[in-house]
């Protein structure tokens, strides 16, 4: 989250993209600061419709000075052809690849690894060699480790990578089938974008901020995680349907997401100056 001074004749513009779904908890520390600042900018904008509904329940702003503006994705993600030397690196068999990119954080245990543990023994039953892999790394590592030990899921069936760097995941996206992360509680979820613009299809949840990343079934769907066999569903159906048509994620491209921007500081550059609400 940061103001800046975009251009000349406006006083102060606030980016919401640090915002996520649960506005009470450490990510607004200094509440009282990022508060002040949210109601005394001109423009706010918001990276989803849901994190800007749970901005307006949480500031006293006008509805019309908070503006959607998406993430975008940067072009090193593209669709590419899949490396057999990271495949092999990674020791990965020809199986199906489901893929999960985030930090692994106790605070953050919405992100569906558990609902997808549980329905990886039926998944395997028409997919034996079908392996689910697992990017990222945080404090809560070790107890996903363990809940999937708990469940008889050993390394032939979850592989846990922990932290891949940058200039790999583009090679991660490319050999993985489906990108899942049927969470209950992104802001946005920029790892969808990043998958889809590799060519990977994306499965996320219902209800949370991935619905503005994944608008149509050209890029993939979103599901209940709490509900087993439509999570199944999905997850089969994500697999026979292939790979994204790039044409789906260009505008999410830079160069549409400048127009956009142009658009939206124009459109506040040209507004009479709004008051914040009493």
């Amino acid at each position: 989250m940061s103001t800046w001074h975009p251009l000349p004749g406006v006083s102060r513009a606030f980016s919401g993209r640090g915002i996520g779904c649960r506005p009470t908890v450490s990510i607004f520390g200094h509440r009282r600061l990022k508060r002040a600042a949210v109601e005394n900018s001109d423009l706010v904008t918001a990276v989803s419709r849901v994190t800007r509904r749970r901005l307006l329940g949480w500031a006293n702003l006008d509805p019309h000075r908070v503006r959607v503006l998406p993430n975008t994705v940067r072009d090193v993600f593209a669709p590419g052809i899949a490396s057999p030397a990271y495949r092999r690196r990674l020791g990965l068999r020809g199986g199906p690849v489901l893929l999960t990119v985030g930090r692994l954080a106790s605070t953050e245990r919405s992100k569906g690894h558990e609902p997808i543990f549980t329905i990886l023994p039926a998944l395997r039953v028409q997919f034996p060699d079908l392996v689910y892999v697992i990017a990222g790394d945080g404090d809560d590592r070790e107890r996903l480790e363990a809940r999937a030990r708990k469940l008889g899921l050993g390394q032939e069936t979850v592989r846990f990578l922990g932290y891949v760097p940058d200039e790999e995941l583009p090679d991660l996206y490319r050999l993985a089938d489906l990108f899942v992360m049927p969470s209950a509680t992104e802001g946005f979820g920029i790892v969808y974008l990043e998958a889809a613009a590799c060519g990977l299809r994306v499965l996320g949840g219902v209800g949370d901020g991935s619905n503005d990343a994944i608008q149509d079934d050209r890029v993939g769907a979103t599901v209940d995680p709490d509900d087993p066999k439509a999570l199944l569903r999905a997850i089969e159906t994500g697999l026979s349907n292939g790979r994204v048509d790039p044409a789906a994620i260009e505008a999410y491209r830079r160069p549409h997401f400048a127009r956009l921007a142009r658009l939206v500081l124009t459109g506040l550059m040209e507004a009479p100056s709004q008051r914040r609400l009493p």
